[in-house]
């Protein structure tokens, strides 16, 4: 089972997720994964943080310097070292705790970035994942996704009560 965060760039997504996940620990759910932290500079963003929901770390993730050869998303360069970071707690992760992705974004949808660890995780039938996934880009992910179960929340029109219930139901 796949639940979606959705809505479109700076609609709150990230914010609810931190919400979300803090009741969903509180009520006893096993989660692993990781955030997209925006980092700025003023009212810059100039990068994004990855921060590793069980060993409660942060890692710099995306930044709009970088080098040639690095995977590069809009005006970000994928840091190599925050990227093996996500794939490493993508794997980590085991089948009775929720894994939650912040955000699978248009490089995954080119096979890039997470992609090919989370591929190889989607399968496994047991498994519960929260995704972040942009509005934009829902219906060509949902096509990726085919017959995995997926249960879709707006972030604009989320109901915190009812998200955390849902998932909470799905977990036991």
């Amino acid at each position: 089972m796949i639940f979606v965060l959705t809505g479109e760039v700076g609609s709150g997504k990230t914010t609810l997720l931190k919400k979300i996940v803090a009741e969903l620990k509180l009520r006893g759910v096993k989660i692993d994964g990781f955030l997209s932290d925006r980092i700025t500079d003023g009212e810059e963003t100039v990068g994004y943080d990855l921060f590793d929901l069980k060993k409660r770390t942060r890692i710099p993730f995306l930044r709009r310097n970088g080098r040639s050869g690095w995977q590069k998303v809009g005006p970000y360069f994928v840091l190599p070292a925050g990227l093996a970071e996500a794939v490493r707690i993508i794997g980590r992760s085991a089948s009775d705790e929720l894994l939650v992705i912040d955000e699978a974004g248009p490089l995954e949808l080119e096979g890039k970035g997470c992609w090919p660890a989370l591929s190889q995780r989607l399968p496994e039938l047991s498994r519960r994942f929260f995704l972040v996934i942009r509005k934009s880009i829902l219906e060509d992910y949902l096509k990726v996704l085919g017959r995995i179960p997926a249960e879709i929340f707006e972030a604009q029109e989320a109901d915190l009560g009812r998200i955390v219930d849902t998932i909470r139901n799905h977990v036991r």
